[in-house]
């Protein structure tokens, strides 16, 4: 599958995931991919959305909107009517300078009439257009030289429209930015390295801790392990319904961390309690962070293959998974990483961007952002293959969404115990 693809997050003020972007392209046309230039076949058709429509929107979104961006040439080719997703599952998106005629108004109100909502992107010539009426956010991009002017005149104009503001660099940015509520916000912001931050931790958190540095010594004891859980409550639970979730592979439940440990053995017990402790690490962090870290870690672990590194897919795995432990510990990554006992290896791809893992995590890195020329430069500077990285991500992001129910199945059958 020749397609390069990526669900970018919009977050409400309060850090919940309202929405996702649907960023893809094209991998035949590996570099210039910020070029305007479309293929006749491009302007007919719509890969990114194809591919969606395949595999299910479920894997992409968890169940939110997914915004889908069109050229003027798809919006009036009658593209979206004839995909076979539920309307109100995409938002379709335009730059506003494409919608600006009565013609484009037309095929607008036509998709609305469908129960699509509309997005465009710039405010050119908005106030203007019969197109406004069909218009439910804006995106505006805090990049852009006329930000300040657009935004002020989006809120005393455009009052009804959702705004989106895109490109949010920072979570300092963020933080002025949220005080309008009823705004939306995307950008790197929400996973960027922590470098200054030091918060207290949870009694929770300092357990998940002590135990995650316990299980990554190469020789761990299972039978301090089995005491180190047990002593704990709430990880006991966590990790019980892990284990008893359709994912991890075992036929029969286990009603006890001792049982767990020994059927499953020292790797499987090392990599879902892993899973189970870094969930318990971000929980109080946006629930983005969790399924970013989850993603990674099983991208990071399928692609090893492409890069010549299958015997390092359990390092690799692990490294994808403590990527985001600044965000979750709210301290620097250096310090962070000491606390779980990682590999030399690990720590430096995740510390210094070095070592033999690096190469891996710097794809996992761009692909996850979208960045098409770097991914494109980077599949040739290491002679991997597009379609198995691109596969792999598709991969990785279904594994969660299927971990995620099995989870809540596994949670609900406890409950009904």
């Amino acid at each position: 599958m020749s397609m390069l693809i990526s669900p970018l997050p919009h977050f409400s003020a309060d850090m919940e995931v309202t929405s996702y972007w649907l960023d893809s392209h094209n991998g035949k046309k590996l570099l210039g991919v910020k070029d305007n230039f479309l293929r006749m076949d491009e302007a007919f058709s719509h890969p990114g959305l194809d591919a969606v429509e395949r595999i299910g929107i479920e894997p992409f979104t968890g169940g939110v909107p997914l915004f889908v961006p069109l050229s003027r040439v798809q919006l009036l080719s009658g593209l979206i009517e004839r995909n076979k997703l539920e309307p109100e599952q995409l938002v379709i998106c335009l730059e506003a300078e494409d919608v600006t005629d009565l013609e484009a108004a037309n095929a607008l109100a036509a998709l609305r009439e469908r129960g699509h909502r509309i997005a465009v992107t710039g405010m050119p010539d908005l106030f203007n257009t019969p197109a406004l009426p069909m218009i439910d956010y804006i995106i505006l991009s805090i990049l852009s030289p006329t930000f300040a002017s657009d935004y002020a005149d989006a809120g005393r104009h455009l009052s009804r429209k959702t705004l989106i503001i895109s490109d949010i660099p920072n979570m300092e940015t963020f933080e002025g930015l949220r005080r309008d509520r009823s705004a939306r916000f995307t950008g790197p912001f929400y996973n960027r390295p922590i470098t200054r931050r030091n918060a207290t931790l949870t009694p929770i958190k300092i357990n998940a801790l002590q135990l995650l540095n316990q299980i990554n010594h190469e020789d761990f004891e299972l039978e301090e392990i089995v005491r180190t859980i047990e002593q704990d409550p709430y990880l006991t639970v966590s990790l019980l319904r892990f284990l008893n979730s359709t994912a991890s592979g075992l036929k029969n439940r286990v009603s006890s961390i001792r049982q767990a440990v020994t059927i499953l053995g020292q790797n499987a017990v090392r990599q879902w309690a892993a899973i189970a402790l870094s969930a318990t690490l971000g929980e109080d962090r946006p629930s983005e962070i969790t399924r970013l870290a989850l993603v990674r870690a099983r991208f990071a672990e399928d692609i090893a293959g492409a890069f010549e590194l299958g015997t390092f897919r359990a390092p690799l795995f692990m490294a994808g998974l403590f990527s985001l432990l600044d965000v979750m510990l709210e301290k620097p990554l250096a310090e962070a990483i000491e606390e779980v006992a990682v590999t030399d290896q690990v720590r430096q791809a995740l510390v210094e961007h070095t070592g033999p893992l690096w190469p891996v995590l710097e794809m996992v890195y761009a692909y996850e952002h979208g960045d098409w020329d770097k991914v494109s430069i980077l599949m040739i500077r290491h002679h991997t293959d597009l379609d198995r990285i691109s596969q792999a991500y598709l991969d990785a992001l279904v594994w969660y969404r299927q971990l995620l129910k099995a989870i809540d199945s596994a949670g609900t059958a406890e409950d009904e115990i």
